[in-house]
């Protein structure tokens, strides 16, 4: 079916796609009470698929009344699909008291327990971040030793941070993973939920707002201060090394992109010469 393509009293839109990967599909119903539901199908070859809706469905019965998480409808393992209510909601702004309620909500996320999930340690993400320095070495050898010089900056750095107990992370948390309902945060898509650093999610959170900043010109402080703040006790200079990290790896990944080289090169200078007042 086309996407887009309207059948009967359905609408059913293409939404994401990777290929050999993932696609998410939104079903819009227009009966006497219109509803949307999204379905996400992946290879029925392999478990990915069921066991990413287990640990949301675990997640779910968790944080019910806490946060708000899409509510899970079923598995089809005929399809790989596991389909999911809509959340009511809007994109962030990073205005008021957003900053705060965003934080509020990724440290209840942290505070669940007794996740079936597995660890993403340190090493973990170092090796996520040496296959990217990698792929830039092999297609654009010129920026080889910026990118060795970052990685091992953040490697020593990560190294260097003291013991704390891992706690749920997301692991691709940003702004378009949230969603504002008044005071209520509604979170998204957990498929890389693993238990990992308390400062991985807001460091990549911060990272992302860097982006979005260097893009439009308009860096946002005062909400990344903000986050912070709310996110005590995690030290700044905790956050700050996990966001370098995550800063890292957009560069890499834009530059696999038509991303303007000034955008690459701020990100850049972003992990090597770091602005540790916040």
């Amino acid at each position: 079916m086309p996407d887009g393509q309207v059948t009967a009293n359905l609408a059913v839109t293409l939404r994401a796609h990777r290929l050999g990967k993932r696609a998410v599909l939104q079903f819009d119903s227009f009966d006497a009470e219109p509803k949307r539901v999204f379905a996400k199908l992946r290879p029925i070859s392999n478990t990915s698929g069921r066991r990413a809706y287990e640990r949301h469905v675990a997640l779910f019965e968790r944080l019910r009344g806490a946060v708000e998480l899409p509510r899970p409808l079923g598995f089809d393992p005929n399809y790989g699909a596991a389909s999911f209510s809509a959340l009511p909601g809007i994109s962030p702004t990073f205005e008021g008291s957003e900053p705060a309620l965003i934080a509020q909500a990724l440290r209840r996320l942290q505070r669940v327990p007794d996740l079936p999930v597995e660890h993403h340690t340190v090493t973990d993400e170092l090796t996520i971040l040496r296959a990217w320095c990698d792929r830039i070495h092999e297609v654009f050898p010129d920026r080889t030793d910026r990118f060795a010089e970052a990685f091992d900056l953040v490697r020593d750095d990560l190294h260097r941070l003291p013991h704390m107990p891992p706690v749920p992370c997301h692991r691709d948390f940003h702004e378009g993973q949230i969603l504002v309902d008044g005071n209520s945060i509604g979170l998204l898509d957990f498929d890389t939920l693993r238990l990992s650093d308390p400062a991985l999610d807001v460091g990549n959170l911060i990272a992302h707002l860097r982006l979005a900043g260097i893009r439009s010109g308009r860096r946002r402080l005062g909400a990344e201060a903000a986050i912070i703040t709310a996110m005590d006790p995690i030290p700044a200079n905790r956050i700050l090394t996990w966001t370098r990290a995550a800063l890292l790896r957009l560069a890499a990944i834009y530059s696999f992109t038509s991303e303007r080289r000034a955008t690459l090169r701020s990100l850049m200078e972003d992990v090597i010469w770091p602005d540790e007042g916040f």
